[in-house]
């Protein structure tokens, strides 16, 4: 708890004794912090950058250790589905491979 400041710790040591509202402070908390720190995640690039996939489609590669670009950088693979990508897999939803 280093870097936290002394009210985030004195909260914190007082609100273990209510490990549920606990949780729900601290998700409050990380809410409110990521709304304040976070402005609209800006990129300032020096590249073209296009927008591939359909509208209203969730789209994902899925592999960390592979690149979604073939070797001559002329196609991308990609996943899309209408799904909620973080629901598990439904048949009824079908992911295209793009």
């Amino acid at each position: 708890m280093q870097s936290f400041n002394t009210l985030e710790k004195t909260i914190a040591k007082y609100l273990s004794g209510f490990p549920r509202l606990k949780k729900y402070v601290k998700r409050l908390y990380q809410y409110f912090s990521y709304f304040i720190a976070n402005p609209q995640n800006k990129c300032i690039t020096d590249y073209i950058v296009k927008d591939y996939g359909t509208i209203g489609f969730e789209s994902f590669f899925g592999y960390y250790d592979k690149c979604p670009i073939n070797p001559q950088s002329n196609l991308l693979l990609w996943h899309e589905t209408d799904l909620d990508t973080r629901m598990p897999p439904d048949p009824s939803h079908p992911v295209k491979i793009i």
